[in-house]
């Protein structure tokens, strides 16, 4: 049985199809997309917590960047509420007007200090 279903990231509509089949006496799901040259298998409950997930929607976004070679690419990372009023907080006193501008940057000066460059 085969699942049909579209999810529309960065402007573009993405199709997926699933199917259902038996492998070694074991239901795996196949997810396969066209769109992004996807073709992955999983057991039910990896392919729902997959699928609901902001995971998904990264990687399909992580592969159009890939297929379009987009130079912005974009990191996530989790502060505290403390963490974040702080960067927000050194990020507005130096005059920055994007706190990720200014991580941007101190992660860059710090690559360079530390490689010697």
């Amino acid at each position: 049985m085969k699942t049909t279903f579209s999810v529309t990231i960065l402007g573009k509509n993405i199709s997926f199809d699933i199917e259902s089949l038996v492998q070694a006496g074991e239901q795996l799901y196949r997810l396969t997309s066209a769109d992004i040259n996807c073709d992955l298998f999983f057991d039910s409950e990896d392919l729902m917590q997959f699928l609901t997930s902001e995971d998904f929607h990264f990687f399909i976004a992580d592969e159009l960047r890939r297929q379009k070679k987009l130079k912005n690419r974009r990191i996530q990372i989790r502060v505290s509420e403390k963490e974040q009023a702080e960067i927000e907080r050194q990020a507005l006193q130096l005059g920055y007007k994007s706190t990720s501008a200014f991580v941007r940057d101190k992660v860059l000066a710090s690559i360079s200090s530390n490689t010697g460059q």
